[in-house]
């Protein structure tokens, strides 16, 4: 999941068996009616836990936290993890935890990982609710976020992101003995999405993945997450409409994930010259030529800027303080097309 190595004893059989009976759930889930309403990226992790809470088997296989403010997760859940922290389980035998919670301050998050020891996957559905603060969490959220390496967080656009992502942190964390903890922020908005193809699924674990074909055509990438997806393709239509400009779309779902992998990648390269070169994900997927990189999050914009050391090509990031830092708002496509036209020039 992350750079560092798992620390601790290898995940047991029963660990294992339990992360992929809920891994088959999902699947079934997946494949089901419910899948068709394109629900938001919240509505599906609800509606997960509570398919997996309803099958006595799954619920066998699942410790859920309704932590402070998840007032619409299921009731079955824990109300904390320190029953799990010192209830005396052997080492190796954990079950996946779900964490929800809704927390605006990082301290709560914090509290949050220091309660699971940092294992399991955190769900924040602090942007579900009207708030100041862009995406419903005070700056230092983000910040800390990006600086605590034991949690790789994501911001998924759509619920086949966030699905996609369940999946791949309960594969890493529970049946590979991965090290460390997984953070979704989770939007409330139907994001009208179309559903992942497998290796998009996968790609999108990863960090990012494009929408659509690649296009020989496309003169600048449009890079989005989270909510800010749907505004980089819209000011991509603008481009084509009223400019003539193609832009080729990525989605990408944690910059945190793609600046550490590339980060970890270059600093093996630089130690082992004579070895066959590693190739990070962000790599593979931007830097085959040399046209425009536009990244955009509802962050502020370090987030989305801290993979512009790794882009071998013109790049510029924006986030919710690129307009108005005295007045964070998330940038609007507009904004993005004028910044977009800038780049080209």
């Amino acid at each position: 999941m992350s750079t560092r190595t798992h620390n601790g004893p290898r995940p047991s059989a029963s660990t294992r068996a339990a992360a992929q009976a809920c891994l088959a759930r999902m699947a079934a889930r997946r494949s089901g009616a419910a899948h068709q309403a394109r629900e938001s990226p919240a509505a599906m992790a609800r509606g997960l836990a509570r398919a997996l809470l309803a099958d006595a088997g799954d619920a066998s296989h699942l410790s859920l936290i309704k932590g402070p403010g998840a007032d619409d997760v299921p009731d079955a859940g824990l109300a904390a993890a320190w029953p799990l922290r010192f209830g005396g389980a052997e080492p190796g035998h954990e079950k996946p935890l779900l964490y929800f919670l809704r927390a605006s301050a990082a301290s709560a998050l914090r509290a949050a990982c220091w309660e699971t020891q940092d294992r399991g996957i955190i769900l924040n559905l602090a942007e579900t609710t009207p708030s100041r603060w862009t995406k419903g969490v005070m700056p230092d959220v983000p910040v800390w976020l990006n600086a605590y390496l034991p949690c790789t967080p994501y911001d998924p656009a759509s619920a086949d992101e966030a699905r996609a992502i369940l999946r791949g942190a309960l594969q890493a964390l529970y049946v590979d003995g991965d090290a460390g903890c997984c953070y979704l922020t989770l939007h409330g908005d139907d994001a009208g999405a179309d559903p992942l193809s497998e290796p998009d699924a996968q790609a999108a674990w990863r960090g990012m993945y494009r929408i659509g074909p690649a296009s020989a055509d496309a003169r600048i990438r449009l890079c989005g997450a989270g909510k800010a997806l749907s505004r980089v393709i819209q000011a991509a239509g603008w481009l084509r409409r009223d400019w003539g400009i193609d832009s080729e779309i990525w989605s990408c779902p944690s910059y945190t994930r793609l600046a550490r992998d590339a980060g970890a990648a270059d600093r093996w390269n630089g130690l082992n010259p004579l070895m066959t070169p590693r190739t990070s994900h962000l790599d593979a997927c931007l830097n085959g030529d040399a046209r425009p990189v536009l990244a955009v999050t509802d962050y502020h914009q370090p987030i989305a800027g801290q993979i512009g050391a790794h882009v071998r090509a013109p790049f510029v990031a924006v986030g919710a303080d690129s307009q108005a830092r005295e007045h964070a708002r998330p940038a609007d496509a507009q904004w993005l097309v004028a910044m977009a036209l800038r780049m080209l020039g």
